[in-house]
């Protein structure tokens, strides 16, 4: 098809009841998703905010939650910009009333901001959480560093250096 000619997308029937049941699972699990994400996401900061604690002493946690709201304000941005980038390179036309007369490349576009990017996008993420330190033992250290520093019944001279050791391993 050469650039500038536009083809109707057929519709049955069996096809948009298909889809809409698609759309519905697909969102259902986007927000288990998404809703895992954002409270882990709290979860993993509180933790660092407690290991932070323990090897410095002061409590940071605005600073940490600062730099995660940045972050989470800048993939906003990143993604607006991918959209459009996207769009533009698979001739998606915006003024078109009839969406069945978008040029098959714009529908390539959007199946593949709905699918391939986001999915190596998860990958990525997951290299990054694969990396991430605090689990386990460790994180049990920290958590019962953190009370018992909280509840003042540690021994500044003892307890406190023997935790942040654990912790810097």
């Amino acid at each position: 098809m050469a650039k500038g000619q536009y083809h109707l997308v057929e519709s049955t029937a069996i096809d948009q009841l298909v889809a809409r049941r698609s759309v519905l699972v697909f969102f259902a699990l986007l927000g288990v998703g998404l809703g895992a994400l954002l409270i882990v996401t709290d979860m993993m900061v509180a933790d660092i905010c407690d290991e932070d604690y323990l090897k410095t002493g002061t409590r940071r946690e605005g600073m940490y939650y600062g730099i995660n709201a940045l972050i989470m304000r800048s993939s906003v941005a990143i993604s607006a910009g991918i959209i459009a980038f996207i769009q533009v390179h698979t001739h998606y036309v915006a003024k078109l009333t009839d969406p069945r007369l978008q040029p098959h490349t714009a529908v390539v576009g959007f199946r593949l901001l709905m699918s391939v990017i986001p999915a190596a996008l998860m990958l990525i993420g997951l290299l990054f959480i694969n990396r991430y330190p605090l689990y386990g033992q460790k994180l049990q250290e920290i958590r019962s560093g953190t009370q018992k520093k909280a509840h003042g019944s540690m021994d500044p001279a003892n307890d406190l250096s023997s935790i942040a050791k654990g912790v810097a391993k």
